[in-house]
């Protein structure tokens, strides 16, 4: 049985950070920083925005902890970024975002 966090709180905190990303989508790319980043999405700064409910294949610099590469979803387009939710994850993946995450 799963446990839903109340109204308006996250089911998992999000780390502050300024890595490097890469968007690429249908018939669009862009390129940004990466502003906070959970297990399970991330914000980001970015120069074009993806439109909303598009799927888009991440690329993020995580230096030391390696290249963070995932499909995600966009599940927010605000003035100040978008919100993309993780859909598809390697397992490659798991990896680098957990020593994102861990610093």
């Amino acid at each position: 049985m799963s446990q839903e966090p109340p109204q308006g709180q996250r089911l998992f905190d999000r780390v502050e950070a300024s890595w490097a990303l890469r968007l690429t989508w249908e018939g669009g790319a862009s390129s940004g920083r990466v502003l906070d980043l959970s297990p399970t999405g991330a914000f980001a700064q970015v120069e074009a925005p993806p439109p909303l409910d598009v799927r888009c294949e991440l690329w993020v610099d995580g230096g030391e902890a390696g290249a963070l590469e995932v499909t995600a979803r966009v599940v927010r387009v605000a003035e100040s970024g978008v919100g993309l939710e993780f859909v598809e994850m390697p397992l490659e993946a798991i990896g680098v975002l957990q020593r994102l995450l861990l610093g």
